[in-house]
């Protein structure tokens, strides 16, 4: 993703989510973008709102900053990971974008996780988006921690 947020020019309404994760054989993971849904070919249609920022569901991607809402899918994937589940499985997907957007749905996260996965899904997660860190600024900490294993 940073990668992604480096462009020059930004892939258009690519919405993160572990559908969009490919792990190797030597477990590094890459985005996929072979089944993304882009705004070109289905205009207005979201697939997983689970993994969507708040203001992703409420606003138009000209009113947001997509960057921050990546951030926020980037949280989601991370607690997935984490927790083994997918989330808010036990609801329909259109049940899921209105209770994030309107409801304050969010994933809860577990004791017994890494403080240090809790505190990245914690500051990612920023319910104000300018708040949220970027993908360069977690790089140097996501690759310390894999050091530390």
């Amino acid at each position: 993703m940073g990668f992604i947020h480096s462009l020059s020019k930004s892939v258009p309404n690519l919405y993160l989510s572990s559908k969009h994760v490919m792990i190797d054989d030597d477990l590094t993971a890459k985005i996929s973008m072979a089944d993304a849904k882009f705004s070109f070919q289905e205009k207005g249609k979201i697939y997983s709102p689970q993994w969507f920022a708040p203001e992703a569901l409420m606003k138009k991607q000209k009113e947001m900053n997509v960057k921050a809402a990546d951030m926020w899918s980037f949280a989601v994937v991370l607690w997935e990971m984490a927790t083994r589940e997918v989330p808010f499985a036990e609801l329909s997907p259109m049940e899921a974008g209105m209770k994030i957007a309107t409801e304050y749905l969010r994933v809860t996260i577990p004791p017994g996780l890494s403080p240090h996965i809790c505190k990245l899904i914690t500051i990612s997660m920023n319910e104000e988006p300018g708040k949220r860190p970027s993908f360069d600024m977690l790089q140097p900490i996501l690759e310390k921690m894999c050091a530390q294993q």
